[in-house]
């Protein structure tokens, strides 16, 4: 068991670092970690510094493998959820990187405040995922109030360039993106939702970024130069 009451094991990351979590049983917690380390969800590259954005950082695997396999690299992770938010901070720590992580409480967005469907009442896959958009029509989904952050408010966070962003809100992204200061993203991977949805990401990023459609909602985009 961790130190945080959860289940605990160690990941190879997509570099090849060990990187310890913790995480909930009978949640979707496993898959999610094993699916950005071993399966390499995101292809999160390496040789990167500056910052990185991780949009909706659950319990941390994307942002612990980015700064772990990238040495040069600070990483901000914006997580809403409480009970998200306490094994993110859990698995940075154990993982030696408390100093640069910075965990960033809320959700991504324009607006000051949102309400958004938060964890269901049951164990189901995404259960633990919080977003803004369409999680409200999930069975037995709380709902909860949290900050928004807005692309503008977290590059004032930051001290040098962006060199990564990786989004996957269930919904967020679409106010986040919707800005011209989406040209100072290097990089961007991530999802989109509903599925179907492609012609309107692409009319977001089309003028800044080189666009890639993955799969059935993912996507990776590359600063035009």
């Amino acid at each position: 068991m961790g130190s945080d009451g959860g289940a605990g094991m160690t990941w190879m990351t997509p570099a090849g670092h060990p990187a310890t979590f913790t995480y909930r049983d009978g949640t979707n917690d496993w898959n999610v970690i094993n699916s950005v380390t071993t399966n390499d969800e995101y292809a999160l590259p390496t040789g990167l510094s500056g910052w990185a954005l991780d949009i909706g950082a659950h319990l941390g695997s994307v942002s612990v493998a980015l700064a772990l396999d990238n040495p040069g690299l600070q990483v901000l992770a914006v997580e809403p959820l409480e009970d998200n938010l306490r094994f993110l901070r859990a698995n940075i720590a154990a993982n030696g990187l408390t100093e640069r992580i910075t965990v960033i409480e809320g959700v991504a967005g324009t607006d000051p405040l949102v309400t958004f469907g938060g964890r269901g009442s049951s164990a189901e896959h995404h259960g633990f995922i919080g977003n803004n958009e369409w999680s409200l029509v999930a069975s037995g989904a709380e709902t909860m109030t949290a900050r928004c952050w807005s692309l503008a408010g977290l590059i004032r966070r930051v001290n040098g360039p962006i060199t990564f962003a990786k989004i996957d809100c269930e919904g967020c992204e679409w106010s986040f993106l919707d800005t011209p200061l989406v040209a100072r993203l290097q990089r961007i991977t991530g999802e989109w939702h509903p599925p179907g949805t492609a012609e309107r990401l692409a009319g977001l990023l089309v003028k800044t970024h080189e666009l890639t459609f993955i799969g059935e909602h993912g996507f990776a985009a590359v600063r035009r130069a």
